[in-house]
């Protein structure tokens, strides 16, 4: 799965990034200061917000899903995608750090239509 759309800050480092940006991430911290609440917003112009990579995570996962029915599949992502879909999974305000190279476990039951994810494991 493709990493996320970091919109204007692409190609730039962290501290580019921070130059360009930190004073209107700040703003945003004190605006929404429950990190969640701000998942709709992002302080790089065009980039992809919070729940939009989470929405693009959870139909590219179930998509995935749907085509391999009863079959374990392995989905290689950036750890920001999985960080962001399994803070969802947890009920996470901030994001869930993962690592690169990151195992995380779910299983898809589309019956289940208000939570067809489950989280089973992490690194394990």
């Amino acid at each position: 799965m493709r990493e996320r759309n970091n919109g204007a800050a692409e190609g730039l480092t962290l501290e580019e990034e921070r130059v360009l940006y930190g004073a209107s991430e700040e703003t945003l911290n004190q605006l929404y200061p429950h990190h969640q609440e701000r998942w709709n917003y992002t302080s790089i112009p065009g980039a992809e917000t919070y729940n939009e990579l989470l929405q693009r995570a959870k139909n590219g996962l179930a998509e995935i899903a749907i085509k391999h029915p009863g079959e374990n599949v392995a989905v290689f992502a950036h750890g920001e995608i999985f960080g962001i879909f399994v803070s969802d999974l947890l009920g996470k305000e901030k994001p869930v750090h993962l690592p690169n190279c990151s195992i995380i476990k779910i299983v898809y039951s589309p019956e289940d239509q208000e939570h067809p994810f489950k989280l089973i494991a992490i690194d394990e």
